[in-house]
């Protein structure tokens, strides 16, 4: 059988989310790659973290915010990919992961995060991202997980 351009769009567009939760993870022994996780972004690309009033971030601004956690009380963030559903036309898909983050290796939370994605020059890269995290009366759909 082989493999439709359709499906390696998606494999791809997969992969993108997969290492982009593996590389915000950071242990007492282990950096995040940050590097990893600025390279599959466009170079305006806006954040958009659950914090409300909402506000977009640049991807040097998060990341630099990012990088400060580690020295406070957050010894810990191990950001697992629990789900992707991919709406996918073209060059043009929508993707939701879902996270389940695991901090200081004992408080777990769970949210969505949803992609733009363009492929350019044969490359899908997140033209912008936004999140939401589970809360009272707020929890993932059973539909989104794997």
């Amino acid at each position: 059988m082989t493999d439709t351009q359709h499906e390696r769009d998606l494999k791809a567009i997969r992969d993108l989310i997969g290492r982009q939760f593996a590389s915000v993870t950071w242990t007492e022994d282990q950096a995040a790659d940050w590097s990893a996780f600025a390279a599959d972004f466009l170079s305006d690309a806006p954040l958009f973290p659950a914090a409300r009033p909402v506000s977009a971030r640049s991807v040097p601004d998060f990341v630099a915010r990012m990088k400060e956690l580690p020295e406070g009380e957050l010894t810990s963030f191990e950001q697992s990919l629990r789900g992707v559903r991919v709406m996918l036309f073209g060059n043009v898909a929508v993707a939701f992961g879902v996270c389940e983050n695991l901090e200081n290796g004992s408080t777990i939370h769970r949210g969505i995060e949803a992609f733009l994605l363009v492929k350019d020059a044969g490359h899908w890269r997140i033209a912008a991202q936004a999140w939401d995290m589970e809360r009272d009366g707020l929890t993932v759909p059973e539909e989104f997980l794997e």
